[in-house]
């Protein structure tokens, strides 16, 4: 039986947890590598024929994140079979599930299952409020159980996955510079600092956030005990906004594809 190593960008920790009950599901051993901080984006991964892993991340735009660049950056597999995970918040993934089978591939992984799940959105708890929930936490169980009755005994692989989205991929996020506003309620508590991916917040004073680094990916604000942190800026009230009209209220189902012999 192969352990399975988790490889993982997860700034709010809804990824995280998602691959951790997949995991959960497998019952092996297993081997986690955080990719949401700088200090874990330096550290090369390279996986054998013997490996197994679970790749995963948020979408941002119906795309994997575009920043960091780095998040994915020296991850390197030589046929290990992997399995590919994305989880969004109730609008849609569109091209990220492709993207990161693309990018896996590219990297020496031979893709065989993948799925997307839905998370409560960072910019919104109306938006896949309570997600997952219960049945999204069974299925990620059942999903872990396939994979570890159909792929974690065998040595070879053969066929292809085919999961959803296009190729041109569509235009990712619009990374204007914007950060959030902060509030006298701060209390310069620095949780806000620890949970930031990019390192944007000044551990000096907590009030200051660079909006050339910030890439909204809101753990600052969800982590915030005093919810002194908020995005106030305009256009991304417009956003929050167009996304609560569309598509609140929703109940999606989390997706889920094997490869097929060809």
């Amino acid at each position: 039986m192969k352990d399975i190593d988790l490889v993982y960008f997860s700034p709010t920790g809804n990824t995280r947890k998602t691959l951790q009950t997949i995991a959960a599901g497998a019952q092996t051993q297993v081997i986690e590598h955080d990719r949401t901080y700088p200090q874990g984006r330096r550290e090369k991964l390279h996986f054998t024929k013997d490996s197994f892993v679970i790749l995963g991340c948020p979408v941002y735009a119906g795309r994997i994140p575009q920043k960091p660049e780095n998040i994915f950056e020296g991850i390197e597999g030589d046929d290990t079979p992997v399995v590919l995970v994305v989880t969004y918040g109730n609008r849609e993934y569109d091209d990220a599930l492709l993207e990161l089978k693309n990018l896996a591939i590219e990297n020496g992984f031979i893709p065989v299952a993948a799925a997307a799940f839905l998370a409560v959105h960072s910019y919104s708890d109306k938006l896949a409020g309570g997600r997952p929930d219960e049945n999204d936490l069974k299925i990620m169980g059942d999903f872990g159980r396939t994979i570890r009755g159909n792929y974690l005994r065998k040595n070879d692989y053969k066929g292809t996955l085919i999961v959803k989205g296009n190729y041109p991929y569509k235009d990712g996020m619009n990374y204007t510079p914007l950060a959030p506003e902060v509030s006298e309620v701060c209390t310069q508590c620095g949780e806000c600092v620890s949970v930031c991916p990019v390192a944007a917040i000044n551990p000096d004073d907590p009030t200051e956030t660079d909006p050339d680094l910030c890439i909204r990916c809101c753990a600052c604000v969800r982590i915030c005990p005093v919810e002194a942190r908020k995005f106030t800026a305009p256009p991304f009230l417009a956003t929050v906004q167009f996304l609560e009209g569309n598509f609140a209220g929703i109940y999606k189902k989390p997706e889920i594809f094997y490869i097929t012999e060809d």
